[in-house]
């Protein structure tokens, strides 16, 4: 993301979507990020069951595919019993998990930053810490960000008054991999959908 005379101006390195997460950011200094950045891979073992299941589920797929091709009810059986599974890891995940209780805000997603709905504005270059749930694969995400800009929402359907624009500044390389593949699967999502219509 870059500010060109005071426009907001997208760089498309990755793929964006429009979606609705639970999220929680407030605001820090760069002294609190220094002091916590290294602590966020301790914060997420603890909820980590959400991320493990989808290195999982990757796992399997690479062998369904080859069940599929010796018995295609098997494979279907074994779908259905993946589905009871992971119905299961999201009742408990959504239990325990803060997170999960939040209301969605609408966002504009991406490996490199988010538009998001905002109760509060907030000044252009403001630092944030900024909590991520993926509904995708149930993984939380702890990161910290920029302000690229904030301004008052014309959203059509806003449940908040203000927009605001944020790019990552600081996140792990695996939590971008994980938006990425959540960005990926909403978009084969929202394809699916639109050719159901």
């Amino acid at each position: 993301m870059e500010i060109k005379g005071g426009d907001f101006v997208e760089n498309r390195r990755f793929f964006r979507i429009a979606d609705e997460i639970s999220m929680m950011f407030k605001q820090v200094d760069a002294q609190y990020i220094k002091d916590h950045y290294d602590d966020i891979s301790e914060h997420l073992e603890s909820d980590s069951l959400g991320g493990e299941l989808e290195v999982l589920n990757q796992e399997c797929l690479l062998i369904l595919g080859r069940i599929e091709r010796i018995s295609a009810d098997l494979a279907e059986y074994l779908k259905i019993v993946d589905q009871k599974i992971n119905l299961v890891a999201q009742t408990i995940f959504r239990e325990k998990n803060t997170l999960a209780k939040m209301p969605l805000r609408h966002v504009n997603l991406s490996a490199s930053g988010l538009e998001c709905e905002s109760e509060e504005t907030f000044k252009k270059g403001a630092l944030l810490e900024v909590e991520l749930l993926l509904p995708s694969s149930l993984a939380s995400i702890v990161c910290y960000a920029r302000i690229v800009y904030a301004r008052k929402s014309t959203l059509e359907k806003k449940r908040h008054p203000y927009l605001m624009g944020i790019e990552f500044t600081h996140i792990r390389e695996k939590d971008r991999e994980l938006i990425i593949k959540h960005v990926v699967k909403r978009q084969m999502q929202q394809i699916r959908e639109t050719k159901e219509e």
